[in-house]
C-alpha cells in the first residue's frame, strides 16, 4: 500500500513563514498502479498549494486533528461544489485507520445538522467520475456504510440514555438515504458507471468489491430493519 504525506499550505503560498503552519494530511491507494494519477489529480485541484512530501511505505503518517479535519464538510447537497470542502471529504476517505471514518459518522450523527448519506454518495459519484477505475468508488461507498454500521451497532438506547440521540440522528438519516434512492437512483450503478468500457464493469462484477457496491444497498435497509427490531 502506498501512502502518502501531503502538507497543505493554509494562505495558498509556499514560503519560510508558511510552512510552520502546515497541515499534514495522509492518503492511501488501494491500488497503486493508479495511485500517482489519483494523486496528481488531487494535488491539482487542491485550492491551497500542495507540497508531495514523500511517497514511501515506511513514512510516518499524522493526522489533522479532528476539528480541521471536519470543518465545513457539514454541506448538504452542496458537497461536490467547493474544492477545498471535497478535499475534506477525502482526507476522511484516505484515512489508513478505518476508526477515523467511523469517528467522522458518529460526530455528524451527534450534530444538529443532518447526516445526508446520500450527499456523501453524490460526492463520491462526482470526484469519482472520471476516474478509470471504479472500484475505488464501490470501495469507499461501502467503507462509508461500514462505518455506519459499526456506529450504529455499537450504540444502544436501551441501556445507555446518552446514545438515544445518536441512534436516532442515524435511523433518520437511514431512512433519508434509502427514500433518495428510491426517488433518484432507481438503478443500483450510478450513472458515471454506466458510461464505464465494457470489459472494465465485467472485471469489477468478478471481484468481491461488485459484490460489496450492491451489498451496500441493501446493507442500508437492513440497517433500518435492525434499528426497529432491536432498538424499539
Amino acid at each position: 500500500m502506498v501512502k502518502v504525506l501531503l502538507e497543505a499550505h493554509p494562505d495558498g503560498a509556499k514560503n519560510e513563514d508558511a510552512s510552520s503552519k502546515r497541515c499534514p494530511v495522509s492518503f492511501y491507494c488501494g491500488n497503486e498502479s493508479s495511485s500517482p494519477e489519483i494523486l496528481a489529480v488531487l494535488v491539482k485541484s487542491h485550492p491551497a498549494a500542495l507540497e508531495l512530501k514523500d511517497v514511501e511505505d515506511k513514512v510516518p503518517i499524522d493526522y489533522i486533528k479532528k476539528t480541521r479535519l471536519f470543518e465545513g464538510i457539514i454541506g448538504g447537497r452542496s458537497l461536490g461544489r467547493d474544492d477545498a470542502l471535497q478535499e475534506t471529504i477525502m482526507a476522511v476517505f484516505r484515512e489508513t485507520n478505518v476508526k477515523g471514518l467511523e469517528s467522522a459518522v458518529e460526530d455528524f450523527a451527534k450534530s444538529p445538522e443532518v447526516f445526508d448519506l446520500f450527499a456523501w454518495q453524490q460526492f463520491l459519484e462526482i470526484h469519482h467520475r472520471n476516474n478509470p477505475d471504479p472500484g475505488y468508488f464501490v470501495v469507499e461507498l461501502q467503507l462509508l456504510f461500514d462505518a455506519t454500521w459499526t456506529v450504529l451497532t455499537q450504540a444502544n438506547p436501551k441501556t445507555d440514555e446518552a446514545s438515544k440521540p445518536l441512534t436516532e440522528n442515524l435511523k433518520a438519516a437511514i431512512q433519508l438515504y434509502v427514500s433518495d434512492n428510491n426517488n433518484d437512483r432507481p438503478n443500483l450503478l450510478p450513472e458515471f458507471l454506466t458510461a464505464v468500457p465494457v470489459v472494465k464493469l465485467q472485471k469489477l462484477a468478478a471481484t468481491r468489491i461488485f459484490r460489496a457496491h450492491l451489498d451496500s444497498y441493501m446493507r442500508s435497509g437492513i440497517m433500518c430493519i435492525y434499528y426497529f427490531e432491536v432498538f424499539l
